[in-house]
């Protein structure tokens, strides 16, 4: 499991990363980044795109306005589960084929 440096998420900041340790420590091997690497932390993907669609380019008057556009994303995203692997590089992404590009090829 590849986790961050946040002292949470740490075996000395958490009891319950210490108990989940012990008793997976057979199954489980924490692999730690630095506290802050957006670049190997792949929520900051996400995030980063979500920004994108959410809050570039976009005025609001209210937090109220913005908070309903960031959850309508979510929501949306909910539906599509897949185009959330594909945009943190999940190797579990389902990925789209081009069957023109492919009937040219051939």
């Amino acid at each position: 499991m590849i986790v961050d440096n946040l002292r949470t998420h740490t075996p000395a900041g958490s009891k319950l990363v210490r108990q989940m340790l012990a008793e997976l420590q057979d199954h489980l091997r924490l692999i730690y980044t630095p506290a802050y690497d957006p670049d190997a932390n792949r929520i900051e993907w996400l995030w980063r795109w979500s920004r994108r669609e959410v809050t570039h380019n976009h005025q609001r008057t209210t937090f109220a306005a913005l908070l309903a556009d960031i959850q309508a994303h979510f929501e949306a995203l909910r539906q599509h589960p897949d185009l959330i692997l594909r945009q943190i590089g999940s190797p579990f992404a389902i990925q789209e084929v081009d069957t023109q590009e492919l009937a040219n090829a051939a």
